[in-house]
């Protein structure tokens, strides 16, 4: 065994804990340090937890929503409290996708391979730092469901089926689409011979019933919010169709195919160049890959099928790489077939895992070396700037301007305003022209004033109507004084942003 490896399996779980957190604390500080504005996923969770409720966006489960608020008591609406959440879920992930390849593997270093090769998957590994938010949760959920129902073979007590519960619950209130993994997973455990006894019995009936109830007031909300359910349909939130049933499942096929592909590199094609014998029939392996490899194949199998005649079905053209990220178990399943390889093979095997291993550390250190990257270059070739707008210098602007507290109607085309908005005024309540789904209530009792602030010139009066609509009843007075205020980016003076805003007093819904 290579220095490298041995290091790896030496390692231990403290130390790869240890070494989980300092990779997200890095992570967390590049963010908050070289990123000035928030992604639209983040600025979006940020507009929607002004209050508790039992849904905010129509298609989306509040569990995020929930975990950020929960965050925000302690630290206030900062983007520390969102990517704090959003970090610590990713490094929950890992953290239960390496528990669970232990059980898979039954050996130390490739159960301490299995994260790294989750990281060399880019919607994975870089995405979910830079974007995305309820699918952060649900990596998370699905990663802690599978350990635990791995986990059973050996602890089967009723404990061990309440924290499966819980983490079903929080699957089924991270994203919908966890069902798709659900009905995989307990497909697949019908293939392994110690857990089918273990799953199939009342015990587990009894906490998938559980599962159910605590997720099953926020999702009965939903469906029976017809409005609500027709608007994520037709926003093309659920499965978008075109009228050509035929010709859209098609299409949705063709990107399923290519997301799920994309999904799985550069991890795919590292295995294939490194271990090409590993997608030819193996060796003999032990019992436990034999089982292990059973569990994974039914469960791949049982994703395509579903995958698949969800989309005949539907007709759904437009399938997004997040939603399959229930494909997470694919990495998993090529470390197992590379195991069996690199065990029946000789020098030459276990020096291709010594490349394997270097490749993903690499893989996994260039993330961080992307984003103090993409932090330092951005301000110089960014389109939309989402990450870079000077957010804090135009609120110094409205403050001077005279507004304090009181309401924000802001135009969330195309920056987000709304939601990076409430970070500088966090005792004002703020309202989005775009996200109209939500209504936050009033802050303070309703005193204080009354700011409309929208992307461009003081003379783009369908702004002003837009944002004027949303004044129900009340009106601008003809005396009120429209202000512009242009800034640069941060890091590139040469590029700047304009805005428009007026302040009133409060007024009608906008005090």
């Amino acid at each position: 065994m290579s220095g490298l490896t041995r290091r790896i399996v030496a390692a231990g779980q403290g130390r790869l804990a240890i070494v989980l957190v300092s990779y997200f604390a890095v992570l967390l500080v590049l963010r908050v340090a070289l990123f000035p504005g928030a992604s639209d996923d983040d600025a979006e969770i940020l507009y929607y937890t002004q209050s508790w409720a039992l849904a905010y966006k129509g298609s989306q489960p509040p569990l995020y929503a929930w975990l950020v608020l929960a965050a925000e008591a302690v630290l206030g609406p900062v983007m520390g409290a969102v990517l704090g959440v959003k970090y610590a879920l990713l490094a929950a992930f890992y953290a239960f996708a390496y528990l669970a390849a232990r059980r898979l593997y039954g050996d130390g270093l490739f159960a301490a391979l299995a994260p790294l090769s989750l990281v060399a998957c880019f919607f994975i590994g870089w995405d979910t730092v830079v974007n995305y938010s309820h699918t952060v949760l649900l990596l998370a959920a699905m990663a802690a469901a599978l350990w635990l129902v791995l986990r059973l073979e050996t602890h089967a007590g009723w404990a061990d089926h309440l924290w499966l519960a819980l983490a079903i619950a929080a699957g089924l209130l991270a994203k919908y689409n966890f069902v798709l993994f659900l009905a995989p997973l307990l497909m697949a455990a019908w293939r392994h011979p110690g857990l089918r006894p273990r799953v199939f019995r009342a015990r587990f009936a009894v906490a998938l019933v559980l599962a159910v109830i605590l997720a099953a007031l926020p999702l009965a909300h939903f469906l029976g919010d017809a409005q609500a359910v027709a608007r994520a349909a037709g926003a093309g939130r659920l499965f978008p169709v075109v009228d050509d049933r035929l010709a859209a499942a098609g299409q949705g096929l063709g990107q399923f195919a290519v997301a799920t592909l994309g999904l799985v590199s550069p991890f795919l094609p590292l295995a294939v160049l490194l271990y090409p014998r590993a997608l030819a029939p193996l060796p003999r392996p032990p019992t436990r890959l034999i089982n292990s490899g059973r569990f994974l194949e039914a469960y791949l199998l049982a994703l395509l099928v579903l995958g698949v005649a969800a989309i005949l079905a539907t007709g759904a053209s437009d399938v997004r790489n997040n939603w399959l990220v229930v494909w997470f178990p694919l990495p998993l399943y090529l470390l197992l077939r590379i195991k069996a390889v690199a065990d029946a093979g000789g020098t030459s095997a276990e020096r291709r895992l010594h490349w394997l291993a270097a490749a993903l550390l690499a893989i996994a250190l260039a993330v961080p070396a992307g984003l103090a990257g993409r932090g330092l270059a951005g301000p110089q070739t960014c389109r939309k700037c989402n990450f870079f707008i000077p957010y804090a210098d135009l609120a110094r602007s409205l403050a001077a301007s005279g507004f304090g507290a009181g309401t924000i109607i802001a135009e969330d085309m195309p920056n987000q305003l709304a939601g990076n908005l409430r970070r500088y005024f966090p005792k004002a309540r703020v309202v989005s022209t775009r996200w109209r789904d939500y209504v936050p209530p009033l802050r303070g009792g309703g005193d204080g004033k009354c700011l409309l602030v929208w992307p461009g010139g003081s003379g783009d009066g369908g702004a002003v109507k837009a944002l004027a609509d949303h004044l129900r009843g009340a009106r601008i007075p003809g005396d009120a004084v429209l202000r512009r205020v242009t800034l640069p980016i941060p890091r590139n003076a040469d590029r700047r942003k304009a805005w428009s805003f007026v302040v009133l007093d409060g007024q009608g819904a906008c005090r």
